[in-house]
């Protein structure tokens, strides 16, 4: 596979994290970080869908962790509390998306429950929207699609660039992107896409594994931002800025609250100039 952000056939392998089958390596010419041999779409539909994977990876992260990976995990987590409120990404859709909103997209929605209750919110408040979500699991997306019906809205049961393609250009307000991005094998293409679907001033909020982070550095092969192989791409504040930025998307905030060093994610609020 070439790199996924810039096209590079050069790859630099990094074989400390690969996992058996599954490869990692670093791109030679800009850096990113990425799953050397990524599972194909149709995989990800069933085979390595998130609902099927998510557990089978907590159950072995458990069996297989140190005492030392634990306890920093624990911590990570107790300081993640102190300086991150749980809705974060529904917060930052609130306070950045320009009003009176109209489309709202949820890529890699599961069963709809976040924007769902986001357009809850938005409708209480005064402001009618369209919830939309995208999902490439067949099953969570027929549970999603059921739920924005009832709201006016649907979902696409297609992987995000097909989903994408499928909405008209400058017609929505905001894109949610919450642990999604990572699972993406062709994350420019998609930005790209994204950024002809929002209308001009529109955002998209990202939740991403921080490559960056300092538990990363500290456990290293036994992060829990690795998942083999549903997790394809491997961010860090300067590749995640370098792609949204030849996307044509401009970014709006990523301070240092928002990659903080001790937590293993982290955020960016992107906009449409």
């Amino acid at each position: 596979m070439t790199c996924p952000a810039c096209s590079s056939a050069r790859a630099i392998p990094l074989p400390e994290f690969d996992s058996g089958e599954w490869r990692i390596a670093r791109c030679a010419d800009c850096g990113f970080v990425y799953l050397a041999n990524p599972p194909a779409y149709e995989a990800l539909e069933e085979e390595f869908s998130w609902e099927k994977s998510s557990e089978s990876h907590r159950i072995q992260r458990e069996t297989e962790g140190s005492r030392l990976q634990n306890v920093a995990s624990q911590q990570s987590t107790r300081l993640r509390r102190g300086f991150f409120r749980r809705r974060k990404i529904h917060d930052l859709a609130v306070r950045y998306m320009p009003y009176p909103p109209a489309a709202i997209v949820d890529i890699g929605c599961a069963k709809g429950n976040a924007v769902a209750n986001l357009h809850a919110e938005l409708l209480a408040a005064g402001n009618s929207c369209t919830p939309i979500g995208i999902e490439i699991s067949a099953e969570l997306s027929r549970a999603a699609h059921k739920k924005l019906k009832k709201l006016g809205g649907r979902c696409l049961s297609r992987n995000a660039l097909a989903g994408l393609r499928e909405l008209p250009a400058d017609s929505a307000t905001l894109i949610l992107m919450s642990a999604y991005l990572e699972h993406e094998r062709a994350p420019r293409e998609v930005l790209a896409e994204s950024a002809r679907c929002l209308r001009q001033g529109g955002i998209l909020v990202i939740k991403v594994p921080n490559f960056n982070s300092w538990n990363r550095r500290l456990v290293r092969a036994r992060w829990c931002g690795f998942r083999y192989p549903d997790h394809v791409c491997y961010f860090t504040p300067r590749t995640l800025r370098s792609l949204l930025e030849s996307s044509g998307l401009a970014v709006a905030r990523m301070n240092l609250l928002d990659r903080f060093p001790f937590s293993d994610n982290m955020y960016v609020v992107a906009r449409k100039p």
